[in-house]
C-alpha cells in the first residue's frame, strides 16, 4: 500500500469518527452538553470545541493559508491564554466555565464548523500525491518557536489527535512495518472522542461506535 491511500483512508476516518462524535451529541440535553463532565477540557462542548480549533490550526499550516489570517490567529489565541482570557487551559473539579467554551455557545456551530473543516481534509488530502508526504512544513508553535516536520507526520498527528503512536516511528524501519503495527492500534480510536464517548456514556446515552473496521466502505472500492 501507497503511503498516500493510507493517509487518504485516515482522512476519510477522521471525517466519519467526527460524524459519528456529532450525531451522538445532539442527543445529549443541552444541560448535559454544557455540564462538567470531569475532563481535562471540563464539557463535551469544550472538548468538541478543542478538536475544531485543533484542525483548523492545523489545515492553515499545511496549506499556508494561516499567513495574515485573522482566524488563524483567533484559534490560535486558545492555546496562548494568557492573550486570550485569564481562564485555565485546562478544567478543574469545581470550575463552572473553561477557556474552550469561550469560542461559540450553541453546538449546531461547532458541529457544522467541524464537519466543514474535516471535509476540507478528505478533500486536501485528495489532491497530493506520494512525493507530496515527504515535504517539510515549517510552522510555529503559540509561543512562537520554529519546527520542521514531513507534511504525512504532521497529517498523522491531526487524524489522530491526541493519540499515543509516537514510538510506533521510532521502532518502525519501514513503511511496511509501520503500516503492519499501526494497523492493529487505529480501532482503538483516538483521545478526544474516546473523553466524549465517556462522557457521553456518564449521562447515561448510548456511546458512539468509532471501530475503525465498521467505517462504511466508498462505492466502488
Amino acid at each position: 500500500m501507497a503511503m498516500i491511500s493510507l493517509v487518504a483512508f485516515q482522512a476519510r476516518s477522521n471525517q466519519w469518527a467526527n460524524d459519528v462524535t456529532m450525531r451522538a451529541v445532539q442527543a445529549m440535553s443541552k444541560d448535559h452538553y454544557h455540564a462538567h463532565a470531569g475532563l481535562c477540557f471540563r464539557s463535551v462542548h469544550a472538548t468538541l470545541t478543542h478538536i475544531l480549533l485543533a484542525e483548523r490550526i492545523w489545515y492553515m499550516r499545511v496549506t499556508g493559508s494561516y499567513k495574515n489570517n485573522p482566524a488563524y490567529e483567533e484559534a490560535m489565541n486558545y492555546w496562548r491564554p494568557q492573550q486570550a482570557n485569564a481562564k485555565p487551559f485546562y478544567a478543574k473539579p469545581d470550575d463552572t466555565t473553561n477557556l474552550w467554551e469561550g469560542y461559540a455557545t450553541e453546538r449546531d456551530q461547532v458541529c457544522f464548523e467541524l464537519a466543514d473543516q474535516s471535509s476540507k481534509w478528505v478533500t486536501y488530502v485528495s489532491s497530493l500525491v506520494e512525493a507530496d508526504l515527504t515535504k517539510d512544513v515549517i510552522y510555529f508553535n503559540s509561543a512562537g518557536h520554529t519546527f520542521i516536520k514531513p507534511l504525512w507526520q504532521i497529517l498523522h498527528h491531526v487524524f489522530n489527535h491526541g493519540t499515543s503512536l509516537s514510538t510506533v516511528f521510532s521502532f518502525a524501519r519501514s513503511w511496511r512495518v509501520w503500516l503492519t503495527i499501526a494497523g492493529a492500534i487505529w480501532s482503538t480510536g483516538t483521545h478526544h472522542r474516546g473523553q466524549i464517548s465517556a462522557a457521553i456514556a456518564k449521562f447515561g446515552y448510548k456511546p458512539p461506535e468509532m471501530d475503525v473496521i465498521t467505517l462504511p466502505a466508498v462505492p466502488g472500492k
